[in-house]
Formats: structure tokens, sequence, C-alpha cells
């Protein structure tokens, strides 16, 4: 009975905007942690970037070693009417992935399909529940699974996601993910089964979620609004909560957008959603494990007041071109069979020390010399001091 008493305060704690903290409903990963301190000597202390690089790990469906699949929404761009090749030519920039939302009993696109094998980029479909219908539909489910799996092409599907407004029961959820797993694996084996959730729903985000083995690559939606001064919030810290959350259990993508429109002083900033654009899509190089980035190209005037453009401004499109021209982004999908293994970098945000030429590393609550940590996880080390930066070498991690 006191299951059934929590999960239904936990319900109303949902339904009424009353959400806890992310720490008390779900400890990220990598918590920033306060270590004892180090044992009495003398000597500078040096702090160095510590990095953990978990060796043969098995990589999710799509998941490349090294890069960021670059990808877009368009279908609302009234600049390229949504076609995809008006877009990339417009923004000198070639992508990976297209995305599209539907709901589940609409038409299957098929044309948008073709229009991504012809340009060799790979569709993402986002699926939502019916309208005016029954919310969890298996024959519907089934009929769009025979349609995704038609074509035999790499395919994601982010199904239902978790956002404001969703409606869903946390159980019900998961037991309608979990069979939909089935459906595609049978009818649609080419589908990379994503779960998505916005960042205003990160904190509840463990009652929703299906486990590992129903689920190929995980999602984060943030949008990112201008304030009335021209500053934006720091997403940093919500993206670090997000990648400590997941980064172990898949491959992640981010669906990303800067409205550098305030509509409460009804003013444009674009060099500022320039700066932040920069800012997020830099972000990524210490979070290795989101592989795919998700520009949501729109104008929301009309509704919220927001203007997402990348091609409303040339300071912003700009901004876009330099930020995907880096060599981390990329826009072909790994030829190679699923599934593959290969090393996963990752990012301890807390530092690894050096002191009189002995190195300390964060381990369980304690900054351990590094020999111990060795000793316990059977790994190897390395210190690159011009960089600032030490990488333990281990196959798995606590």
């Amino acid at each position: 009975m006191r299951f059934l008493i929590l999960g239904f305060i936990l319900f109303l704690l949902a339904a009424c905007g009353g959400e806890p903290s992310v720490t008390e409903e779900y400890a990220p990963v990598f918590a920033m942690t306060e270590y004892e301190p180090l044992p009495p000597g003398e000597g500078e202390v040096v702090y160095l970037d510590f990095i953990i690089e978990m060796l043969n790990q098995p990589f999710g469906r799509f998941e490349r070693a090294e890069g960021v699949l670059l990808g877009a929404y368009i279908a609302r761009d009234a600049v390229s009417g949504g076609d995809i090749r008006s877009f990339q030519d417009y923004m000198q920039v070639e992508h990976g992935i297209f995305a599209h939302t539907m709901r589940l009993g609409e038409p299957f696109p098929l044309r948008w399909v073709l229009d991504n094998i012809a340009n060799h980029s790979t569709p993402l479909i986002t699926l939502h529940p019916p309208q005016d219908a029954e919310m969890f539909d298996f024959e519907a489910l089934e009929t769009f699974a025979r349609y995704a799996g038609m074509f035999n092409v790499p395919t994601f599907v982010e199904l239902y996601p978790i956002r404001t407004g969703h409606g869903f029961l946390p159980l019900e959820h998961v037991n309608f993910f979990r069979h939909a797993r089935g459906i595609f694996e049978q009818q649609a084996p080419n589908v990379a089964l994503v779960w998505g959730i916005d960042t205003h729903n990160l904190a509840h985000a463990k009652h929703f979620y299906p486990g590992e083995g129903f689920l190929d690559w995980i999602k984060l939606t943030a949008y990112n609004h201008v304030a009335t001064d021209g500053t934006f919030g720091d997403f940093s810290e919500t993206l670090g909560i997000f990648y400590g959350m997941f980064h172990r259990a898949a491959p992640l993508m981010l669906s990303t957008a800067i409205s550098h429109h305030s509509p409460e002083s009804n003013s444009h900033f674009p060099a500022q959603a320039s700066d932040k654009l920069t800012q997020i899509y830099d972000l990524l190089e210490r979070h290795h494990r989101i592989r795919a980035i998700i520009y949501r190209n729109y104008s929301d005037r009309g509704e919220s007041g927001h203007i997402y453009s990348l091609n409303t401004s040339p300071i912003l499109r700009d901004a876009y071109r330099e930020a995907a021209a880096n060599p981390r982004f990329i826009s072909q999908m790994p030829t190679a069979p699923h599934p593959r293994r290969g090393n996963i970098t990752l990012h301890h945000p807390n530092h690894a020390i050096s002191r009189e030429g002995s190195f300390y590393v964060p381990f369980e609550g304690q900054m351990l010399p590094i020999a111990q940590v060795l000793n316990r996880l059977n790994g190897d080390f390395f210190v690159n001091k011009q960089e600032g930066h030490l990488t333990l070498q281990v196959t798995h991690w606590p």
C-alpha cells in the first residue's frame, strides 16, 4: 500500500508542477562531489582535467567511435519550405540527419524518407500519440513500423517523447515502450529506437525510463530563450545533469534551438544568440557520448513568440556555419554492421591532481593515489602536461 501511495504522490507532483530537484529524483552518475583532502605534504598542487577512456565498449546502433552527426529539423522552415537540398544549399552545410514530427495514425512520410535516401542522410521521425484516438494503439504502431522498415535504410524513431503536457503515467509509458521495442525488432530492424525527454521533465526521467535493453539512443530536447536584456540561462549545467544520468546507458542525442527574439520586449538579439549557439556546439567537445545534435530551425513567432530560425539572420547563419565546420561534426552514418565495439571517452567533472610527481584521482568520494585506483580497476593511465589532462584507461568504471 505504501508503494501505491508513494506513486500517487509522485504523480500529483508531476501533474501540479511541484517538481522535485534533479538530485532528489535521479542523482547524476558524475555528480560534482566534495572529496577528502590530500594527505599532508609539500609541493605545488597542479589540477588536471580527468578523462576516463572506457576500452572495448559495445556501441549503440548507428553509433560511431568518433564524431557527432549533424542534423536539422526544417519542416516549418519558411525559407527552404522544408526542402532538404534548398536548406543545405543556403546554409552551405551538409547534414547527416533530418528530423520529422508526426502523430501515430497519420500517413507515413514516404516522400520525405525518399528525399533523405536521395540526400544520403538519415531520417529521424518523432512519433507523438494520436490527437483523438487510442493513445497506445499497437495495431497503428505495427502499421507505422512496417512502413519504417520498407526500405531497410538506417532510421531513427523517437517514440512518444516525455515533454510538457505529455499526459503519460509512468508505468503505462514504460510498458508501451517495451512492447514497441519488440514490434520494431520484428517489423523494422533497421530502426534505432530513441527515448526522448525535454528539459522540463528531466527531474522525473527515471519514472519513465524503459531500461537499457529497450532503447538504442536517448535524446534531450532543449530550447534556449533570450531574456529581455539579451542574456541566456546557463545550459551547461542542464546538459551536464542529462549527460551524467544517461551517458553510460546509450549514445545520446541533443535537439536544440536558440531564440534570438524576446516576445516580452519585442527585441531581437542575433549577436547574443550566435554566441549562445557557438557555446552549445562547443560544449559537445567535453560530452563525447553525445553522438548527434539536431538544430530545430523554424520561427514560432505566431505562437510562443520565439524565433529559432538560422536563415533569418546572417549573423546566426554564419555562426552555425562556423560551428558546423568543426571536424568533429559529420554528415555520414557508419556503414559497419551492428553490433560493434570501441573506446568511449568520458570527462569527469572533478579534477585529477599532481603533486611532487605523484598523481591523485577522485574515486568513491576520496582523492586516491593513482596506483590504488589502478589496482582496483586493472587499468592504465597517462598524463599530458602540455594539454593539462590525465587519462585513465579502464574496461569499467564503478
